[in-house]
């Protein structure tokens, strides 16, 4: 049945066992760690490494925007530490202003007609996800980044038949990740300069609860900056 087919994909995908099946040919190419590459079909990409893209990396460079807009944004930062069930709604609005996919290319099956430009099945288009997150028709002051927005119908995962599959695993990782992050790291700020997008080092300098609650403690009345100068940069890659 449908069940017992999608256990024998998951099984090939996690462990490599590259028996024969119902989805056709099933290459394996071991590396020298003993993991498999593996290509279903004709498929020119290597499902473990679209596995690898599409459920890391982009859900890490999502946490690392966020945490690049919450260094500069001081107001935020105190309001997610103060209201923490904002998070979610505050994932929401980072993946709509800051997604680490802001394009995707696709190919034209069809003739067609978009705001009046004629296009011709085979074409090749960029359909810009980034475009349409700011569209001011559907979403109050597009260009601000707002982590209580209420209606935020982004299109950060895609839309349609190809809209993300891992989408409510990618979000509730987001959420944990700044859940722990600012339950631990109350105070942070940006040790250097460093762009919202890509992949890289982001320098952070940061202070955790103990300390702010220790300063707290000896100097009524102290800040989060009082504080700062004993804080740890860290990189968050």
């Amino acid at each position: 049945g449908e069940i017992a087919r999608r256990d024998q994909l998951l099984q090939a995908l996690l462990t490599g066992d590259l028996g024969p099946g119902p989805y056709g040919a099933m290459e394996g190419v071991a590396s020298g760690n003993g993991s498999y590459a593996i290509t279903l079909g004709t498929a020119p990409e290597p499902a473990g490494w679209m596995l690898f893209v599409a459920g890391l990396e982009t859900t890490a460079s999502t946490i690392r925007s966020a945490l690049w807009h919450l260094a500069q944004h001081r107001a935020d930062q105190a309001r997610l530490v103060a209201e923490p069930e904002l998070i979610p709604q505050a994932t929401e609005e980072f993946l709509r202003m800051l997604s680490p996919v802001q394009a995707m290319a696709r190919t034209l099956r069809r003739d067609t007609v978009v705001s009046g430009v004629p296009m011709q099945a085979g074409d090749r288009v960029t359909l810009v996800f980034g475009a349409a997150n700011r569209d001011p028709s559907r979403f109050e002051c597009p260009l601000e980044v707002r982590i209580d927005r209420e209606a935020n119908p982004h299109t950060s995962f895609g839309i349609g038949a190809h809209r993300c599959l891992g989408s409510n695993l990618a979000r509730r990782e987001i959420n944990v990740a700044l859940e722990e992050f600012i339950a631990r790291y109350p105070s942070v700020a940006l040790a250097e300069p460093a762009p919202w997008h890509g992949i890289g080092s982001l320098r952070l300098r940061i202070t955790a609860a103990q300390e702010l609650a220790g300063a707290g403690a000896a100097e009524p009345g102290a800040t989060a900056g009082a504080t700062t100068a004993s804080s740890e940069v860290v990189r968050a890659d």
